[in-house]
């Protein structure tokens, strides 16, 4: 019963941190290259990690970028919108970027941070239902495990991916002179997974990040930078955020690093 009201609980606080953010009157409309992205993400997904997990998968990616499109809006981005791409996640869009480092932190974090309360929702309602229908249990265990594995690679400081763009953003408040730095040495350990992992789509991650590195050099309208204060407790925040999730995953993590052994 604990499990299940420290869910409501976290649901509830997810709902307030998002106020505003989600209006039917300014859902984008759907274009054709919308659907038909969304249809190979579905379907590439389902092809390379069965049904199950596919269709698993594709429902944390879509409350994922949910997250960040939702912190969008809050911050005042009426035309905030995502994409799926297929084996590559999902990408929130909006015509402009963030004003502050601060409102661009929020965006980033709310992605995988939207995730804590289904995740535990998840596992509550699987050890409630355990033995009325175990069927039912294990989906939403399996559901609860690939939101946190999801999210817990996102949140790693690894650039682009969410976490190591909010290193990134604190550091810049922290220690500008080190942004730069930090963020290639962020891309090059991301290289490096891509290199150890025998991994093509961790690569692409990888170039993508050298892109946004020489993109955000170049930018001359940069947000306004977060107070080190602001940044420490946003740090604070990215840190239990990345915690919860990898106890969350601590099953995928485990036979993960059981089968590298047994490489």
């Amino acid at each position: 019963m604990l499990e299940l009201v420290v869910a409501v609980a976290l649901c509830v606080a997810t709902a307030k941190a998002l106020r505003g953010g989600w209006a039917l009157a300014q859902l984008p409309k759907l274009d054709s290259k919308v659907l038909f992205l969304a249809v190979i993400s579905i379907v590439a997904a389902v092809l390379v990690f069965g049904p199950v997990f596919g269709v698993l998968i594709i429902i944390a990616v879509i409350i994922h970028e949910l997250g960040h499109v939702m912190a969008y809006r809050v911050c005042g981005h009426d035309d905030a919108r995502f994409r799926l791409i297929p084996l590559l996640g999902g990408v929130a869009i909006s015509n402009r970027g963030p004003k502050t480092q601060t409102d661009d932190f929020f965006i980033t974090l709310m992605g995988p941070a939207i995730g804590l309360a289904p995740m535990v929702l998840a596992f509550a309602l699987s050890y409630v239902l355990s033995d009325v229908a175990p069927v039912v249990a294990v989906l939403l265990s399996a559901f609860g495990m690939t939101v946190a594995a999801l999210n817990a690679f996102n949140l790693l400081p690894l650039y682009p991916l969410d976490g190591g763009r909010m290193i990134r953003l604190a550091t810049s408040s922290l220690w500008p002179a080190a942004e730069l730095f930090v963020a290639g040495g962020m891309v090059a350990l991301l290289v490096l997974l891509a290199v150890v992992m025998k991994s093509l789509i961790i690569g692409l991650i990888a170039l993508m990040g050298f892109q946004s590195i020489r993109a955000e050099a170049q930018r001359r309208n940069k947000p306004q930078p977060m107070k080190k204060a602001t940044a420490l407790v946003a740090l604070a925040a990215h840190i239990f955020t990345l915690a919860a999730f990898i106890l969350g995953a601590l099953p995928i993590i485990t036979a993960w690093g059981s089968s590298i052994r047994l490489l």
